[in-house]
């Protein structure tokens, strides 16, 4: 599920509040889909009160599909909530897709409740860049309208990307209604579990040789610009190693880049692991890697949730995002590169291979320490809260 999503509404219910997710059954980003029976199935999650509403399956890369999804998802919303006697005070449509908007809007204006737009994602631009689709693209002209929509009409709108409120502004925002919220620690006592066997004898066996390795878990997709990292150890000293983990449309072309540079021996996928491994995985690291296209979206600012995994694990950080005023900066936890350049990556790389064992871990426990102090999803949703009561009042 969207993790962001249960982790504010399981803090709300904590401090003491009744919170619903409407949700579509499907998803193709889950691992697993809930069990539903009906048109509408109602589940309870850690206090959450969750509706299922039955979705349409897609492909992951079935467009055309996914599209549709979304748009009979967002019908059978309506149809829910005009059957929906309870109301409620605080109405939140979280993107993406931001279609819901409209309902979003419809729905507190009939409780007399406020609207939140939480923009998860600037999604119209970003699907532009990385998609090399023209803006006059009917599907990207649709998103384009749905956030400008949220924007003009939202009481608040919370954003990921923390640089974006100029941006948004310039999209029809109000001045006083953009609230930064990033995305916070859902766990912080996940333990450990162990590596498949092949796996702990690869990293033993470069450990025993000395080997530097660097690491990159998550979803191995084109905006993530794994391929860059690639690149970059074809550069770099043999005794750099990449050890990847994740799963994605890009796999097969990282395993052929790799092939290509001459790095086949030097670059190791792992596949999916479960959390818990994920875990194991960063303990054995020396530097952990981040990167993303070079993007005027992302330059608007990331707050990715492996970021809050390698800070918690206390690990240094290579980031290859340009993405001014980040938090690996704020922490100090590591060095900070131009995205989508390899050279510029080995070149960070062979920086962070130079120094020593204490010298990278002062550097990972900083960004511990970091993240602990300013990413708690309890502070978020209590933030969250008290900007709405500080918002004017509302008139009918």
């Amino acid at each position: 599920m969207v993790f962001r999503n249960y982790a504010l509404a399981r803090e709300w219910v904590r401090q003491g509040h009744n919170v619903t997710v409407v949700a579509s059954s499907f998803s193709h980003s889950r691992i697993s889909q809930p069990q539903v029976n009906g048109p509408v199935t109602e589940e309870y999650i850690d206090g959450i009160q969750y509706l299922w509403v039955r979705g349409l399956r897609y492909g992951q890369f079935n467009t055309v599909r996914r599209v549709v999804a979304e748009g009979i998802y967002a019908a059978r919303c309506r149809t829910l909530f005009d059957r929906h006697a309870r109301s409620y005070d605080v109405v939140i449509c979280s993107s993406p897709p931001p279609f819901l908007v409209y309902q979003s809007r419809s729905l507190s204006r009939r409780w007399g409740a406020r609207f939140v737009f939480d923009m998860r994602d600037i999604f119209a631009p970003l699907v532009t860049e990385l998609s090399k689709r023209s803006r006059n693209n009917p599907y990207i002209r649709m998103l384009q309208h749905a956030e400008d929509y949220g924007c003009r009409h939202a009481d608040l709108v919370v954003s990921v990307p923390r640089n974006a409120e100029p941006y948004l502004r310039k999209r029809g925002l109000p001045e006083g209604r953009f609230l930064h919220v990033g995305n916070g620690i859902v766990s912080m006592n996940l333990a450990p579990e162990p590596l498949a066997p092949k796996d702990e004898r690869l990293i033993a066996e470069l450990k025993r040789k000395q080997c530097f390795l660097t690491g990159y878990a998550g979803s191995l997709t084109i905006g993530k610009a794994v391929h860059v990292a690639v690149e970059a150890i074809a550069l770099a000293r043999k005794q750099v190693h990449l050890l990847i983990v994740g799963d994605g449309a890009c796999k097969r072309e990282l395993i052929d880049l790799a092939h290509h540079t001459g790095v086949a021996d030097r670059v190791h996928l792992l596949g999916a692991l479960s959390p818990g491994q994920v875990v194991s995985f960063l303990e054995r690291l020396d530097v952990a890697y981040m990167g993303t296209r070079k993007t005027r979206v992302f330059s608007l600012g990331l707050s990715p949730t492996k970021l809050n995994n390698y800070m918690l694990a206390a690990k240094p950080i290579l980031y290859a995002v340009s993405d001014p005023g980040n938090p690996v900066e704020l922490a100090g936890c590591g060095l900070v590169c131009e995205a989508e350049n390899p050279e510029a990556v080995a070149e960070t790389l062979q920086r962070l291979a130079a120094l020593s064992e204490q010298e990278l871990q002062r550097m990972g426990e900083k960004g511990r320490q970091w993240c602990l102090a300013h990413q708690q999803v309890s502070d978020h949703a209590a933030e969250i809260l008290a900007h709405l009561a500080r918002l004017p009042a509302r008139h009918s």
